[in-house]
This record gives C-alpha cells, structure tokens and sequence, in this order.
C-alpha cells in the first residue's frame, strides 16, 4: 500500500505515498481477502508452491500494467497479486516460509545472483 502513489481512506481523505508503483490504494468498509491461499511463482526459472493468507480492508487500482509475480489460489477461485518492479516485490499475501523452505533459499539465490551482478557492473564501470 505504501508503495503506491497515493492512499486514499474512509473518509475519503488521500494521502501521498511513496509513489514507487504507479497506482493508487483506497480503503474499503468491507474486507476484500481473508483467508488461507496458495501461491505459485517462478524464482529463478524454478516454479515455487507456498501457503499463506490475506486480510485486508483496501484494493490497489493500477495506473499502468505492472508485472505480477504471484498466481494465488483459494478454493475454486483464482488471482494474481505480487507487484514486481526492478528487485522489488509487494503483495498482500503474509507468505508462511515454513510451508515451503525452498521459497525463502530461491529469494537468497536471486539477492545473491544480483549482488553479484551489481558489483560487476560497478566494476565495469570504473575500470
């Protein structure tokens, strides 16, 4: 939420944010997730399976497509979340590390497989 342009509230007082994602966040009365989901995504070309679960009062409306990274699953009903700029990655879901260690290894791999690139092009660049 914070990461969008602005947050507009209840009282429909808006609010600027960080304005890293071009959208905007407005609160709602009523929740719009809650529950236990499953996610898929794919780190580093390997396809991931993780639990979590969602609760919130707030829907983000995107200004501009913006890639998403999370294919969420509950029941019968189907929905992607996950924004994903540059080496950032935001969502709703509060993801559960333990259903599937191999989630939390894949995010060290891929910080460690930019660090690296990152010092080498810091490298090229001044050399």
């Amino acid at each position: 939420m914070y990461l969008t342009e602005s947050m507009e509230m209840l009282d429909e007082e808006r609010y600027q944010a960080a304005g890293f994602f071009k959208a905007d966040t407005k609160m709602t009365k009523r929740l719009q997730r809650f529950g236990y989901i499953d996610i898929d995504t794919v780190i580093n070309n390997t396809p991931i399976h993780i639990k979590g679960h969602e609760f919130h009062h707030s829907l983000v409306h995107e200004k501009e497509p913006i890639p998403m990274r999370y294919q969420i699953t509950k029941g019968d009903r189907k929905w992607t979340c996950g924004f994903c700029k540059g080496n950032t990655l935001a969502g709703y879901p509060h993801i559960h590390f333990y259903s599937n260690p191999q989630f939390l290894l894949a995010l060290l791999d891929k910080a460690e497989e930019i660090k690296r690139l990152e010092e080498q092009d810091s490298e090229n660049s001044n050399g």
